[in-house]
């Protein structure tokens, strides 16, 4: 399931995606939260600073944009989710990574 940083360790979660994005919030933290769907199909919610930046999913090696509240209601029973907290520079490699692989590329004019 380790799509981004492997090397990094997971933050333990005991609870929902929910209760991490609190955890981010409270620390100012950045990090990434990993929902593993199905074999070839995930979700990926990106922090910034603590603040929910932006939502993907990623199927067939490329990454889709979801609202927040989509990823927010993706149901949890039988979903592997994993939390980890990154330093800044990595949470915006790891922005430019889902962007350059985005299916959808949706421009607001």
């Amino acid at each position: 399931m380790r799509y981004f940083f492997p090397q990094v360790e997971d933050i333990p979660i005991n609870t929902s995606s929910k209760s991490v994005e609190g955890y981010f919030r409270s620390a100012g933290a950045t990090g990434l939260v990993e929902k593993r769907i199905s074999g070839d199909q995930s979700a990926v919610l990106l922090l910034i600073g603590g603040t929910p930046c932006m939502a993907y999913m990623i199927e067939d090696g490329q990454s889709k944009p979801l609202l927040l509240t989509e990823f927010s209601s993706l149901n949890e029973n039988g979903i592997q989710v994993r939390a980890i907290q990154i330093p800044d520079v990595a949470g915006r490699l790891a922005l430019l990574a889902l962007e350059s692989q985005v299916k959808h590329n949706y421009v607001v004019a």
